[in-house]
């Protein structure tokens, strides 16, 4: 099993530091001198997040019960830290008033980790900070390194998800207002969860560097939330929360709940509250609810493999107006708020993998718990290093921009001011990881393919029996006998049995193209194969704003160099 495996790995990796240490204690200790200055820097890790090399952040969501912190010692000192171990440690928490809550003492060992449960004086919801202080063999009577961390213990159930409830109604959900009188906030945490996902936004300003959120799981079974602290985006008077919501990749091991199958409301829900408290010690707290409102937005459409649609005339208008609501948009364009909607979901997982409930019933949405994994983030970018135009069987004009290597991300779509192009034009963004090869004949393509029933009994060329008179020569990368062998999957546009692509018409998700397109966009350039299935298409519909516009996806990431 895996513990197993992790077990006996631990014991041995365990075996051969015991022996590296004796051995590096033996070969320096009688070189060293009582000159010899060793200096040391630690690294507080909370919940194993965190160092070695860098200071962890403000862990939110910990367990009340299972408290794990650790630390990460580095020395220095040119050549003297060699043979030099952790003789000592001393561990102590305090809450918000600098009252120490725990401290451990002075320990005598080596280990680099302590795990606590139900210390007095730990209360679900609230925030501690944490410091280890750090004795070496060298010296134990003297502190060579601490350092310092922060955590907030997850609140209780009764307070999140408490009264909050399931709400949708569109891709975009705006609260109403959270009222806060003049002083200062001296604490406020927004404990929130999406599904399929989400961003917040306080006032108008995106919460947090994550993307994604919440981090994918069962969601009958499990549904994690996230905790950020929102205490600078608040201000005195009134306060406006909102949130863009997607599919994502809710429905995994359900029914796909993507737009096509579903529809956009049943497939999009916010669960959140805010939790304020003044410097003076008073309350306020926001939930999710009916009074909050809902409308499409400009996140028209979505799918985590297939791409999204954005309507850039659209503005995200998260602080409402005294303005008539057309004046809020550009391009004349005009979305109604409404009222939010509770969401109650029917539960689609097949049966043997549904997760059942005390009544007996299918469970749609699970346990709401906190997420304890390192979010999802941009960790870096990267220009392209040429541009090549092309051309597009179904729109003429296109690009092939290559970022010279293969990854896993989003492509951020720029333009300049004064770029000119007019509102509502379609702008899309479309991936691969391979160029296609120069197009092959028919007889090429039977040579490279001989077993497709488009190559005649298995190699000749003519017409086999429930075949088409041709091969696909769309490309030498095309790839034969994977999805189209299997004749209850053929079909498609063309109906050939060998395709660069799934046989069943997928380009039927992908949305915002005129009638009769032939989708999904393929060009004797672009292969998808490799996609299985995925559009990985995006579109952005210009705003048509004379200072510029930017669009990065939301709720859509692609594997690709093109």
């Amino acid at each position: 099993t895996r513990e197993t495996s992790i077990s006996c790995l631990t014991k041995t990796m365990s075996w051969v530091a015991s022996w590296l240490v004796a051995s590096i204690i033996m070969g320096s200790a009688a070189s060293r001198t009582p000159s010899d200055a060793v200096t040391a820097v630690a690294f507080c890790r909370t919940m194993f997040q965190g160092g070695p090399t860098a200071p962890v952040g403000h862990v939110f969501g910990v367990n009340q019960s299972e408290i794990q912190l650790s630390w990460v010692t580095s020395l220095g000192g040119n050549d003297t830290s060699r043979g030099v171990t952790q003789a000592a440690y001393t561990v102590t928490i305090t809450d918000g008033t600098d009252h120490t809550v725990y401290t451990s003492g002075k320990v005598e060992s080596n280990s680099q980790t302590v795990t606590l449960s139900a210390v007095d004086g730990i209360l679900a919801g609230e925030s501690y900070t944490w410091s280890a202080q750090i004795y070496l063999s060298t010296s134990s009577s003297t502190v060579a390194a601490s350092c310092t961390a922060a955590f907030d213990i997850a609140p209780a159930a009764s307070v999140f998800p408490g009264n909050a409830q399931w709400i949708g109604g569109g891709g975009q959900v705006r609260s109403n207002p959270l009222s806060l009188p003049a002083g200062t906030v001296a604490r406020a945490r927004a404990y929130v969860t999406g599904v399929g996902s989400f961003y917040l936004y306080v006032n108008g300003v995106k919460v947090g560097k994550n993307i994604m959120d919440p981090p994918q799981t069962v969601y009958s079974k499990t549904i994690l939330y996230s905790t950020f602290d929102v205490a600078s985006l608040l201000k005195p008077g009134a306060n406006y929360v909102g949130a863009f919501l997607g599919t994502y990749k809710w429905g995994y091991t359900d029914l796909w709940c993507n737009m096509t199958v579903a529809g956009p409301d049943g497939c999009r829900a916010l669960l959140m509250r805010i939790e304020v408290t003044m410097a003076d010690g008073t309350k306020f707290s926001l939930d999710t609810s009916t009074a909050w409102e809902a409308r499409p937005g400009p996140i028209t459409w979505d799918h985590f493999f297939h791409g999204e649609t954005y309507d850039g005339t659209v503005t995200p208008d998260w602080i409402p107006s005294t303005q008539p609501e057309a004046d809020n948009n550009t391009a004349g364009f005009s979305q109604t708020w409404t009222a939010a909607v509770v969401v109650t979901p029917q539960a689609t997982a097949p049966v043997g993998m549904q997760v059942m409930g005390p009544d007996g019933k299918a469970i749609a949405l699970g346990t709401v718990t906190p997420s304890m994994s390192p979010p999802l983030r941009v960790t870096g970018t990267f220009p392209a290093i040429s541009i090549v135009e092309a051309h597009a069987a179904d729109t003429g004009r296109a690009f092939i921009v290559d970022f010279g290597q293969n990854m896993a991300g989003m492509v951020q779509l720029s333009l300049p001011a004064g770029h000119g192009i007019a509102a509502g034009t379609q702008l899309r963004v479309e991936h691969g990881e391979i160029i296609q090869g120069q197009d092959r004949g028919t007889a090429d393509m039977c040579k490279i393919c001989p077993k497709c029933a488009s190559c005649g009994s298995h190699g000749g060329g003519a017409s086999g029996p429930g075949g088409n008179s041709q091969c696909d020569s769309r490309g030498k990368g095309a790839v034969c006998d994977t999805y189209c062998n299997n004749a209850g999957l053929s079909g498609g546009d063309d109906d050939h049995d060998l395709r660069h692509e799934p046989c069943f018409p997928h380009q039927s998700y992908t949305p915002g193209f005129p009638a009769g397109a032939i989708g999904p966009h393929e060009t004797p350039n672009r292969y998808i194969g490799d996609f299985n299935n995925a559009n990985m298409t995006n579109v952005y519909i210009v705003g048509g704003r004379a200072s510029g516009e930017t669009y990065t996806p939301y709720f859509a990431a692609a594997g690709f160099r093109y």
